[in-house]
């Protein structure tokens, strides 16, 4: 599963022309098989729901090229945000064609559920999207990733953080 997560990133950066970007994995990675590939597209034109292929916090998103709507600067959530700082929860997704799917970012104040925000995923072989993690009330956050499909929902990803 690890080696298909990483061929499916070098896929999609390779096709994105960021594989050779500054700081890209292109030249740590092997490149993915032929079988790889047609497996990614097929899923691409005939799969149902969005596949997440990676999180990160981070302090900024790019918005120059080659690293535009990147995640810039991580943020390592084992120490505590500051009050009224800036810092995002980056999500990137393989959405298939056709797929329809709704992701909702719940975000949880000591163990109970503050706000939500829902994001309709469109097709694209690297789907980012990000939202602003809530920094405003010192104190335990909770952020969970949830995938709403015609067959239900499914928690997809989440991070804790604490705010001082």
């Amino acid at each position: 599963m690890f080696l298909q997560r990483l061929s499916t990133q070098f896929l999609v950066l390779t096709l994105l022309g960021v594989a050779h970007a500054p700081g890209a994995l292109a030249d740590e990675l092997p490149a993915p098989s032929p079988e790889a590939i047609q497996q990614v597209f097929n899923y691409y034109q005939k799969g149902s729901t969005a596949l997440l292929t990676e999180t990160i916090t981070c302090a900024r998103i790019g918005d120059v090229r080659p690293m535009r709507f990147e995640c810039i600067d991580p943020i390592d959530l084992k120490k505590p945000l500051m009050r009224f700082s800036e810092a995002y929860f980056w999500t990137s997704l393989l959405a298939p064609v056709g797929n329809s799917g709704t992701l909702e970012y719940r975000f949880y104040y000591q163990g109970k559920l503050h706000t939500t925000s829902n994001v309709t995923v469109s097709p694209s072989l690297r789907y980012r999207v990000w939202k602003f993690l809530l920094t405003h009330m010192a104190g335990k956050w909770r952020v969970e990733l949830v995938q709403i499909t015609q067959q239900g929902e499914k928690r997809i990803a989440g991070i804790s953080y604490q705010v001082q």
